[in-house]
């Protein structure tokens, strides 16, 4: 838990010019995490995660490392400790790593490498790809549960720490996103298992966009509030699920679906509030993740053949 928290802060500050020595830490903290929880030893239990769906005995639980590590992540949000949740996204950029780098070495043919050389090393790419995504799909779940039971609630009724576990989680979700791009994990020609991945993929889209409907109807009403913290939190949250929408449309843009109108309305709309917070500096920020994804939207649908008429049409309705 420490450790999870602490390397939630030094990402945060790993860019920043008055903590040089974060990087470092950084480092040595990610190492410890990724010996710890994402040894080579362990590598082979979360290659094999599709028992994980079937219930677990206390006993099972006990004697499977990766299993116990998945339980203890649903236990997290129980305990109210946002910051916990943020680090999710960075773990799964540990493994994934962890899990590239021990690829290489197994396939490398040398002496280390066939020491180290498991199931996972000798996986053909897709099957590896595959392997990752279930992992991907471990790490995902508990955020996609808790996005679920927010879209329940009335956010005007959470106050300011349950509205920063709400941007903790979406930041955590838009990391492993990045992850999913960045190391190509999802290939859409290579979803062959009736597309389940797919249809993941469509779930956590369609609960990003339930929970920002309720912010926005919160947003607006909270405008007029006097609490600036409430102020400066919100507009980072829509930051977060602008930019996840940005991930979708690079990942795959069919998850957003044939109708683009409901996009549009949400950019126009969040652009329209925004302005009308524009002394709130999160708002800036905002601005420019509104701008990058409308500037996406456009070039995305345009570089499809026979989309012209879908892209514009909504302007005209």
């Amino acid at each position: 838990g420490p450790l999870l928290e602490l390397l939630v802060l030094l990402n945060s500050q790993a860019n920043s010019s008055k903590h040089r020595q974060s990087g470092t830490m950084l480092k040595i903290v990610e190492d410890v995490l990724s010996n710890g929880l994402f040894h080579p030893q362990h590598l082979s239990g979360y290659f094999g995660l599709s028992s994980l769906n079937k219930s677990l005995s206390a006993k099972d639980i006990k004697g499977s490392y990766h299993r116990h590590l998945f339980q203890r992540f649903k236990g997290i949000k129980m305990e109210n400790k946002a910051v916990l949740l943020a680090g999710f996204g960075y773990l799964l950029q540990l493994f994934v790593r962890r899990a590239r780098n021990q690829r290489t070495v197994a396939l490398s043919g040398t002496t280390l490498g066939r020491l180290h050389k498991s199931n996972e090393g000798s996986e053909e790419p897709q099957q590896h790809r595959e392997s990752l995504f279930e992992v991907f799909i471990k790490f995902m779940e508990p955020m996609v549960l808790e996005c679920k039971s927010y879209s329940q609630k009335d956010f005007s009724k959470l106050g300011v720490t349950r509205l920063v576990e709400v941007h903790c989680m979406l930041k955590s979700i838009n990391v492993m996103l990045i992850t999913l791009i960045e190391e190509k994990i999802y290939v859409p020609t290579e979803d062959t298992l009736e597309g389940s991945y797919f249809n993941f993929l469509q779930d956590i889209y369609s609960v990003l966009i339930s929970i920002s409907e309720k912010m926005y109807k919160f947003w607006m009403s909270a405008v007029h509030l006097e609490d600036v913290s409430i102020k400066k939190i919100v507009p980072l949250m829509f930051a977060e699920i602008v930019s996840a929408v940005g991930s979708f449309l690079e990942i795959e843009y069919k998850v957003l679906g044939d109708d683009l109108m409901k996009l549009w309305l949400m950019i126009f709309a969040l652009s329209a509030i925004n302005t009308s917070s524009k002394d709130i500096k999160p708002c800036f920020l905002l601005a420019s993740k509104i701008s990058s994804l409308a500037t996406q939207v456009i070039c995305t649908f345009s570089e499809l053949r026979q989309v012209g008429y879908v892209l514009f049409s909504c302007y005209f309705q």
